[in-house]
């Protein structure tokens, strides 16, 4: 009872909605343990296709949620490479309803303009945890390649203004992931910027 009214109590579920995976509390947050969940997947995407990442407007909650649905991409690297996989009648037909050639070679040719933006819009947009403008901004900076910052160590990170103990942890537990490591590798085998020149 709170304020002289009964309030319920809600018991978080035990098992993720969307793939059934065991669930834990963080913080504020119900998350699921399943890495491979998809709404995981849909998530990362729309971080990473965002405004402030890499700004793929024509993938937004409702497009990213149609491609992981129908199984065109499982990760953020497939965006990059819809184009080799599928013709633009191809993605039409496997899309549905809602989507015609226009709105198709739109995505295409956005997700083909992204390559252009910088490190550190990649490096905010893959997901690791904590990692958002100013310290994507401020990694890019300090190890100046993806290839420097996945190979860094805590000592070096922990020097870095604003990056704690715990961040710092967190980005070595991604870097070390090997999932994680073959999608910054995909990344660049698809000619995204992941480093910046030293005069930059």
């Amino acid at each position: 009872r709170k304020n002289g009214e009964y309030v319920q109590l809600l018991t978080p579920p035990k098992k993720c909605t969307v793939c059934g995976g065991e669930t834990y509390v963080d913080g504020a947050l119900i998350k699921c343990s399943n890495r491979n969940c998809s709404a995981k997947t849909v998530g990362k995407i729309i971080q990473f296709c965002s405004k402030d990442c890499m700004d793929i407007r024509s993938i937004g909650d409702v497009v990213a949620n149609d491609l992981v649905e129908k199984n065109i991409i499982n990760s953020i690297s497939d965006i990059y490479t819809i184009k080799n996989r599928y013709s633009v009648e191809m993605l039409i037909d496997l899309l549905g309803v809602g989507y015609g050639k226009k709105s198709v070679e739109k995505m295409i040719l956005a997700i083909e303009d992204s390559k252009k933006k910088p490190f550190a819009n990649v490096l905010e947009g893959l997901s690791i945890p904590n990692v958002g403008k100013v310290v994507a901004r401020q990694l890019v900076q300090e190890f100046k390649t993806i290839d420097k910052l996945m190979s860094c160590t805590y000592d070096e990170l922990v020097a870095i203004d604003g990056i704690g103990e715990i961040m710092a942890d967190e980005i070595l537990v991604w870097f070390n992931m090997e999932e994680n490591i073959n999608i910054c590798k995909e990344l660049i085998q698809n000619g995204l910027v992941m480093k910046i020149e030293a005069n930059d």
